[in-house]
């Protein structure tokens, strides 16, 4: 039924479109209209609609809880307190700490005192970064070997919990019969530096929808920050071995999951059931995203979804800009539309998954800035620049 009503609201939108665009260009209508219907497909997906239900009467597996950390010592105590508040029986936290410089192994002693009646909370010192590594991989590689149960969830540093957040995420990992399932964050932004942030989750959403669920292909490009895996996947796979030099090691984790045949799931409900503050300011949100951009691990069916959304935007972008010098008044009618609808279907995104819907109205501005840092990513790679992360180069070959 929610099938009938998705394909019903999509068709509708088409002919709508179809309609006011024909009147304009006929290349014009075919694009946006192929455009918004592939958005309002991906915004009324029923995984964005997916509402996990409690299974308390069916019990719930003991899960290890890992958390890399590296100069984290103002995330501590709320990431350990949101963990050590989790609603869920049986459970134990392992965090690594990565070499830290600040007060961050202290912060986790007073954490791991203050809950020792509540959620057994080990710390692993790792060892000296080895070489052909990242940091996060060398870090997970050896938090994992600590972990006592067979589930696992690996979550950064900078995600804050809800008290339901753990059952439900186990509850679709259970159900869906996963290997590995990353969930998507809610993304908290403060300033409009920080807003490519939540464009970048957005369009790598998209295109992961677009390549696996739209054209049904084994790729995407999964979020890195909440991980859910068997220890039997990790194993088969090669674990953080085989990755050990990716970032974003999941990415390059979740291919060779597919490459195996394992099951891939993507969990996005908009439930705001777990946050993320990744990146404080405007030079810190341009070298997270420079950071993590690694094409090495992008399929050609993710890079083609994303490729849709840059070309929409540029072209409202390029037909203002060109209308106007050109003084082209059907040139810049077009643009001023396809402008208009971008920044009319991201808000409604925004709107649905609890955002402020305001910032859509910026949607071809952040494409144009999220597409100057992939460019940025892949200068810095051409002249062998290696990212520097928390005071550590990032050893990305």
């Amino acid at each position: 039924m929610a099938s009938i009503q998705m394909f019903t609201k999509t068709v509708s939108l088409f002919v709508f479109f179809l309609l006011v665009h024909s009147l304009i260009n006929p290349i014009f209508f075919v694009q946006a209209s192929v455009g918004i219907a592939l958005f309002v497909l991906f915004i009324t997906s029923p995984a964005r609609g997916f509402k996990p239900q409690d299974k308390r009467n069916m019990g719930y597996p003991p899960i290890s809880i890992i958390v890399p950390m590296r100069n984290e010592e103002k995330n501590v105590a709320l990431c350990l307190s949101s963990l050590a508040s989790l609603d869920y029986q049986n459970y134990e936290i392992i965090v690594a700490n990565d070499s830290s410089t600040d007060g961050t192994r202290q912060a986790i002693l007073e954490m791991q005192k203050k809950y020792e009646n509540k959620v057994p909370i080990t710390l692993i010192d790792v060892p000296p970064l080895s070489d052909g590594w990242t940091g996060k991989t060398w870090a997970l590689h050896n938090a994992v070997k600590k972990a006592k149960y067979d589930i696992w969830l690996i979550a950064d540093a900078d995600i804050r919990h809800t008290p339901q957040s753990l059952r439900h995420s186990v509850t679709h990992f259970l159900a869906s019969q996963a290997d590995i399932m990353p969930r998507t964050p809610w993304p908290i932004t403060y300033i409009p530096g920080e807003w490519p942030m939540i464009f970048s989750m957005f369009a790598l959403r998209y295109s992961s929808w677009f390549s696996s669920v739209f054209l049904k292909r084994k790729q995407s490009l999964p979020p890195e920050q909440y991980v859910v895996m068997s220890r039997t996947f990790y194993e088969d796979s090669g674990g953080y071995s085989a990755v050990k030099n990716f970032v974003p090691e999941i990415i390059a984790l979740v291919k060779i999951a597919y490459q195996m045949g394992e099951k891939v799931v993507l969990m996005d409900d908009d439930l705001k059931e777990i946050t993320v503050r990744m990146h404080e300011g405007t030079r810190a949100t341009t070298e997270g995203i420079v950071r993590a951009t690694d094409f090495r691990v992008m399929g050609f069916y993710p890079f083609l979804g994303i490729s849709l959304v840059i070309a929409w935007a540029m072209s409202g972008l390029s037909g203002i800009l060109v209308g106007v010098v050109t003084n082209n008044t059907t040139m810049f009618t077009q643009g001023l539309l396809n402008y208009a609808l971008l920044s009319s279907v991201f808000s409604w995104y925004l709107y649905r998954s609890r955002h402020s819907p305001i910032i859509g109205a910026f949607a071809p501005f952040l494409v144009a800035h999220v597409l100057y840092l992939a460019g940025l990513a892949i200068f810095r790679k051409a002249f062998k620049k290696q990212p520097v992360w928390k005071g550590r180069v990032v050893n990305v070959t």
